[in-house]
């Protein structure tokens, strides 16, 4: 066994008539002169900037437009100039924990949203920080996140790896996990009837997850409109792709999902991908497998130098060679788009924007410690309770299982309460111009059926400043009379006494919960 763990392996060669993807940042070719800036012009991408599996290539010929280009380039800028900003209040210890940066895949991140709409879904790992301001969020909510601040996306409780937006699915922290949570949403999306994708990511150190495959199989089995997307930056964690995978042509890994790889360092080829992706999921062909081949300047996480597993000339190589802003920028200057001196100042403007962002970041404050107990469950879906660190530190939740009380005693309340006086079965209905006032005891529920919410009535009987008054009105205490037949008692006022009948509406299993709440 000693001999067989000193075996290397032996690298594998491709083959002389397979052609390799290449990664250069700035090979895509004009094709006719540029007359007016304002329409799109055509460019013709490099041949080698796709390889297919089982299904016909993205056309190299692509359509692009002076303001597009400018705004991407402006885009990748602000997206390095906040990574950078984290490392360095990482580094000043004002960010602590887990912080994985993504500095020299900005071109996937921004071609990726410049590819698809906002109706689109995208679910990624922990290198998300990109991907939560491409989809909605700010540069300030991901830095205060990053802090613990309540101006975070995530309102400082969820840090590097767990920040979202309503078309952001995250931001995940268990390696290959959200690829099959991309798969469910896909599945969503095609049981609404929606004419839209879904791009699930991982890296290439997930690639070999089992969950992963199952997550494929599942969705060429239903045909999900789902673009499963691995971002290959060579090393997942501190191991060379070749070193933990026995096949790295992972756009080839998908079994029958035909599979697309990718020129990650030239944004113009990744939002073209992007484009024929979607359409690819959308007009029903079932899901696709998309590899993007990129690279990341720094360690694999703010603990990793990031240099022992590679060399330094490695790393500034691919900075000096293949940087995918460098790349846009010769491009926009060759192509008579803008001159370098307008580049600079977008430049400018996105380090003016990060640095604001910084300092609106610091200057929010830390949750509050009661806020440690929200957003942890689905708002309706809490428990009755919930223990912190020790056994006598309980949160009481009202929300849950009384919601479901309150869904029951609308319905009640709002027509279907039956009224019987022996013979005659009526109907009892109120609008809400009408008034209400009561005594002690049932002023509870009227309190509910008149607008207030049932969490308001409970924090309120339990003294918290959550309560209709703040906690300082509670309820008042219990009392008896001799005459229970208070429906005489009003001398000429006609009465009659009447029972709701609400046991007919409930299911069995809800009467516990009436009971508690009506007691």
């Amino acid at each position: 066994m000693a001999s067989l763990a000193r075996i290397r392996p032996l690298a594998r060669r491709v083959p002389n008539f397979v052609r390799a993807i290449q990664t250069s940042a700035d090979t895509t070719q004009l094709q006719d002169s540029i007359t007016d800036h304002s329409k799109p012009f055509t460019v013709k991408l490099h041949e080698d900037s796709f390889r297919t599996f089982q299904c016909d290539p993205p056309s190299f010929e692509v359509q692009v437009q002076k303001d597009e280009l400018l705004k991407m380039y402006k885009d990748m800028q602000s997206m390095r100039r906040m990574e950078m900003a984290a490392d360095a209040l990482y580094k000043a210890k004002l960010i602590r924990g887990f912080c994985h940066l993504a500095i020299g895949q900005e071109a996937v991140a921004v071609g990726l949203e410049y590819g698809i709409t906002p109706e689109d879904r995208v679910i990624t790992a922990y290198r998300c920080h990109p991907y939560a301001v491409m989809r909605g969020g700010t540069i300030k909510g991901v830095i205060a996140e990053l802090l613990g601040r309540q101006d975070g996306m995530s309102h400082g409780k969820g840090g590097s790896m767990h920040i979202f937006t309503p078309s952001f699915f995250g931001g995940n922290g268990i390696v290959g996990a959200q690829v099959p949570v991309g798969a469910g949403i896909a599945f969503a999306q095609k049981y609404l009837g929606k004419k839209t994708a879904t791009f699930a990511l991982y890296g290439d150190g997930a690639s070999n997850q089992g969950q992963v495959f199952e997550a494929f199989n599942m969705a060429k089995l239903w045909d999900l409109p789902c673009v499963f997307v691995c971002e290959n930056n060579k090393y997942g964690m501190g191991t060379s792709a070749t070193r933990s995978s026995s096949n790295t042509e992972y756009f080839t890994r998908g079994d029958k999902i035909p599979g697309l790889q990718v020129n990650g360092m030239d944004i113009i080829a990744s939002r073209h991908a992007v484009q024929y992706a979607r359409n690819w999921v959308v007009e029903g062909n079932g899901p696709l497998l998309m590899e993007f081949v990129t690279y990341r300047y720094g360690g694999h996480s703010m603990s990793d130098p990031g240099t022992t597993y590679r060399t330094r000339e490695e790393v500034q190589r691919m900075r000096s060679t293949q940087d995918p802003i460098r790349g846009l920028q010769r491009y926009i200057e060759e192509w008579g788009l803008a001159t370098e001196q307008e580049l600079k100042q977008l430049d400018k403007e996105a380090k003016a924007e990060v640095d604001q962002a910084v300092e609106e970041a610091k200057a929010s404050p830390i949750p509050l410690e009661k806020d440690l107990w929200t957003d942890i469950y689905y708002k309706g879906t809490e428990p009755p309770y919930m223990r912190g660190r020790e056994r006598e530190e309980v949160r009481y939740h009202v929300s849950g299982f009384l919601n479901r009380v309150a869904h029951w005693l609308r319905i009640v309340w709002d027509g279907r309460v039956s009224m019987n006086d022996g013979q005659t079965i009526i109907e009892v209905r109120r609008t809400p111009e009408n008034r209400v006032i009561t005594a002690y005891r049932p002023y509870h529920l009227y309190a509910v059926m008149q607008g207030d919410t049932i969490i308001c009535v409970i924090a309120e009987i339990l003294g918290r400043e959550d309560g209709m008054s703040h906690g300082k009105g509670g309820s008042s205490a219990e009392r008896s009379w001799s005459n229970s037949k208070y429906f005489t008692r009003g001398d000429k006022i006609p009465g009659r006494q009447v029972s709701w009948s609400v046991h007919q509406l409930l299911q069995v299993n809800d009467m516990d919960i009436i009971a508690s709440v009506l007691s």
